[in-house]
C-alpha cells in the first residue's frame, strides 16, 4: 500500500463537505418539522369535521375523540417544541447557515480567528434550533473544532 497524505486542499474539501452536507440537512430538518406537523394539525382538523356528522347521527361520540388524540399524540413526538417557537428556529436555521458562511470565507481568509467566528457562530445555532437540528449540526461543529485546533496551510503558507 502506498502511503498519501492529505494535502490541505483535500483537507479543505472535506472539511467544506463535511460542513455544506450537516448545515444543509439541518436546515432542512428545521423546516420540515414546523411543516410537517402544520400539515397533521390541519389534517386533523378535516377529519373532526368530517366525522363530526356521523358521529352525532350514529352515535360514534368516541371515535372522533380518540382520532384527534392519536393525531394530537403524532404532532407532540414530532420533536421538542415543533412549530412552538418559528422565530426562535427561523434565526437558529440562519445563524447556521451564516456559521457555515463563516467557514467558507474562513477557508478563503485562512487564520484561526476565522475559524473561531465559524464555530462560535454554529454552537449559537446548535442552541437556538434545539435537539434535532443540533444533533445535525455536531458534525459541522467538530469539523470547524478540527480547523480551529490545526488549520490547514494556505497557498504554501503554514497558518497558525
Amino acid at each position: 500500500m502506498h502511503d498519501h497524505p492529505i494535502t490541505p486542499g483535500q483537507q479543505r474539501r472535506i472539511g467544506l463537505l463535511i460542513v455544506a452536507l450537516s448545515t444543509s440537512s439541518s436546515v432542512a430538518i428545521l423546516l420540515l418539522i414546523p411543516l410537517v406537523s402544520g400539515f397533521v394539525g390541519l389534517l386533523r382538523d378535516v377529519l373532526s369535521v368530517l366525522i363530526l356528522p356521523f358521529s352525532l347521527m350514529f352515535g360514534m361520540s368516541g371515535t372522533s375523540v380518540d382520532q384527534s388524540s392519536a393525531l394530537s399524540q403524532i404532532i407532540d413526538s414530532m420533536g421538542h417544541g415543533a412549530g412552538q417557537h418559528p422565530w426562535r428556529t427561523a434565526i437558529g436555521a440562519i445563524t447556521g447557515v451564516g456559521g457555515a458562511f463563516a467557514f467558507v470565507m474562513a477557508e478563503r481568509v485562512g487564520g484561526r480567528l476565522a475559524y473561531i467566528t465559524a464555530m462560535i457562530a454554529t454552537a449559537v445555532a446548535m442552541g437556538l434550533c434545539g435537539l434535532p437540528g443540533a444533533a445535525f449540526l455536531l458534525p459541522t461543529l467538530l469539523t470547524e473544532g478540527i480547523f480551529v485546533l490545526s488549520p490547514p496551510a494556505t497557498d504554501g503558507r503554514v497558518s497558525g
